[in-house]
Order: structure tokens, then C-alpha cells, then sequence
């Protein structure tokens, strides 16, 4: 599982949100250094662990060109 996360984190925007489904039996995932995990939710059987993208305070969205391009399309 480790191994999926950290290869699916270069892919994710800075705001993204990471859901992990597994049986309230099996461990927390270890999470890679590139996401933090910021909830977890128990629901009987079934537990879910929310993770965020680390993403360094100086990088905002208007500073990923992408994400500038698509705020100025908008207006």
C-alpha cells in the first residue's frame, strides 16, 4: 500500500484529498513522506484515513502555472 501512495503523490493537486478504505482490523497505512494524514473515521466494520499532499507553504495555487491559467479563464 506504501508503495502505491508514494507513487500516486507526485500526481495529486496541492489541495487534493487521499481516501484510504480498509477493514477497522488492519493497520494505518504507512503513509510516504509526500502525504499527511490529517482524519481518520471508524464506521463498524470499515475505517477510512483521510491524507493531504505535503506541499511546502511557499507554493500556492497562483504560483502553479496551471492552476493560474484556469482561475483566469474563469472570470
Amino acid at each position: 500500500m506504501s508503495a502505491v501512495l508514494a507513487k500516486l503523490a507526485p500526481h495529486l493537486a496541492p489541495s487534493a484529498v487521499v481516501v484510504v478504505e480498509r477493514s477497522s482490523r488492519s493497520p494505518e497505512p504507512e503513509w510516504p513522506g509526500s502525504l499527511a494524514r490529517f482524519a481518520e473515521k471508524k464506521y463498524g466494520e470499515t475505517r477510512l484515513w483521510f491524507a493531504e499532499p505535503n506541499v511546502p507553504d511557499a507554493i500556492a495555487g497562483d504560483d502553479i502555472p496551471e492552476a493560474a491559467e484556469a482561475e483566469g479563464q474563469s472570470q
